[in-house]
């Protein structure tokens, strides 16, 4: 049962390693995507958010056309997210009267996933295909500013802050440039950091370690209070017979032993202490007191209320990714928790009749 026990944990570490590293690979961790209730105007944007470390941006707007996802940006969009072409290229800021199709969209139009260079009318205006995503089903056009007051269905706004390769400026300076954003004109709804949905599975990973590495430094610290006690009052009775060199020259391995214990216990120590420097964990998430409970419930209230807004308005691909990853490791872990079924006292009496007759 330990043996499972063990094993069952090493999977989770495992599993939660490889959606960190499913995050990183696929999103720019220094991304900050925001949803609006308007549909802000990139030249807003870069008026609103002048000297505020603003380093890359990119602004869809989402609509639809045909039962396919249309999305109108201003470009970047590759800064951002891990957008795989299956033939020729995304779009840029500069393009005009182009766009990338999913490739499912393409066998819908053309019956073939080779339309680069062909034509296709989206929104009453002819655009030349100039790339096919993989394993998509979205439409991406270039930025028009007479389009901009159609009705879209959401404004996503994605942007990094210029950190100088600073962790702690991020948080800072993308929470500036969010107020920026927010209430000028329009206000931000919702927002995400890249960087908390990777490391919500590094912290639990963590957290799991620093357990491991506890439950052994409690046990070395029984065994050794326990075996300093014996030894102690080993000594006390014998004292007046040995001089304490010669007692420890008789019991040198016992010391070692001891000794060695000691070390394990420091080591562990030192152990936990060094993972929990590579915990990330957004001051967002703290409370403002940590000895009031409502500080905490105010936490889960804005937790609660946020994936509320998340569920009824539509979920973002990073989301999405999330949602997906977690019900995949969810999923694995109760198939792996699940316990074997066991021989029935009579099955295991037939089969050794069964294997003496033989």
């Amino acid at each position: 049962m330990e043996i499972k026990k063990i094993l069952i944990t090493l999977a989770l570490l495992l599993l939660l390693m490889a959606a960190s590293l499913y995050i990183s690979n696929n999103y720019n961790l220094m991304g900050v995507e925001l949803r609006l209730d308007g549909p802000l105007d990139y030249e807003v944007l870069e008026r609103i958010t002048y000297g505020t470390n603003l380093l890359n941006y990119s602004i869809n707007y989402e609509g639809s056309t045909a039962g396919f996802k249309t999305i109108m940006t201003t470009g970047n969009d590759l800064l951002f997210k891990n957008i795989k072409m299956e033939q020729g290229d995304f779009i840029t800021r500069n393009d005009r009267n182009v766009v990338a199709l999913g490739d499912r969209v393409s066998d819908k139009y053309f019956r073939t996933a080779d339309a680069v260079g062909k034509n296709i009318s989206i929104y009453g205006i002819t655009y030349e295909v100039k790339g096919v995503i993989k394993n998509s089903d979205l439409i991406y056009i270039p930025y028009n500013k007479d389009m901009l007051n159609d009705n879209w269905s959401r404004v996503i706004v994605r942007f990094q802050p210029y950190t100088g390769g600073e962790y702690k400026n991020f948080h800072l300076r993308a929470n500036n440039i969010m107020e920026s954003i927010n209430n000028n004109p329009y206000t931000v709804i919702n927002s995400i950091k890249y960087m908390n949905v990777a490391y919500f599975y590094r912290n639990i990973s963590i957290i799991i370690l620093i357990s491991i590495l506890l439950n052994i430094a409690v046990k070395i610290y029984k065994s050794l209070k326990e075996n300093l006690r014996i030894r102690y009052e080993d000594y006390q009775i014998r004292k007046l017979e040995m001089s304490i060199f010669r007692y420890i020259s008789i019991n040198i391995k016992d010391i070692i032993n001891t000794a060695f214990k000691i070390l394990i216990e420091l080591a562990a120590i030192y152990a936990m202490y060094k993972i929990a420097t590579y915990t990330r964990i957004d001051k967002d998430f703290f409370p403002d007191n940590f000895l009031a409970l409502e500080s905490y419930t105010s936490i889960l209230k804005d937790l609660y209320n946020s994936w509320k807004l998340r569920l009824e308005n539509g979920l973002t691909p990073i989301m999405m990714d999330f949602l997906k990853v977690n019900v995949f490791i969810l999923t694995t872990m109760i198939i792996l928790m699940i316990p074997g079924r066991k021989a029935a006292p009579n099955e295991d009496k037939s089969l050794g009749e069964g294997f003496l007759e033989q």
